[in-house]
């Protein structure tokens, strides 16, 4: 992968050490924008010491994609049922800087854009995130992303409403619509 070696070449020439998985997971987010992957680098490379060690942790927090990319990771998990894995992601996203809120707004436009191609409409955004809004579409199918729909947009009321917890209602939401 030629956005990969030019990655690393830049890390080696820093001095820096990396992390494949650190590596991936940048060239993922960068999601094909060649600028947009070196601007990323260079927030890397200059937040750290000379010498230094890039690995997954760093990336996330210095990724500026990292928020929607943790809700696409976050849907992958609940698609395949997995609960548990897609509330640490959550967790994750709010360890981050997220709230219940955002995160509740972001995956109601995520799952519209999921049923927007389930149904043949175009999707805007950068072909490497609307290829992936499609496969998550496939594999969670039409009443699945309806139902989640439902389940969003009651959570979104339940946040504004409810005196309970928003983090425990999105967990909630998740356990919901990860069945």
């Amino acid at each position: 992968h030629k956005a990969k070696g030019r990655v690393i070449r830049h890390l080696q020439t820093a001095g820096m050490t990396y992390d494949d998985d650190a590596v991936d997971l940048l060239v993922t987010l960068a999601g094909g924008n060649f600028g947009g992957l070196m601007g990323e680098l260079e927030k890397i490379t200059l937040s750290s010491d000379t010498g230094g060690h890039i690995g997954l942790e760093e990336v996330k927090k210095l990724a500026s994609s990292y928020e929607e990319f943790g809700i696409f990771e976050l849907i992958d998990l609940v698609a395949e049922s997995k609960y548990e894995p897609a509330l640490r992601a959550y967790s994750d996203l709010v360890r981050r800087g997220s709230n219940a809120v955002g995160v509740v707004v972001l995956l109601a436009r995520h799952m519209m854009n999921m049923l927007r191609t389930l149904e043949g409409r175009k999707v805007p955004g950068h072909p490497f995130w609307v290829q992936k809004i499609q496969n998550q579409a496939q594999r969670y199918g039409r009443e699945r992303v309806v139902s989640a729909i439902t389940h969003v947009a009651r959570a979104e009321r339940d946040i504004r409403l409810s005196k309970l917890s928003p983090n425990f209602l999105v967990e909630n939401l998740i356990r919901e619509i990860a069945r």
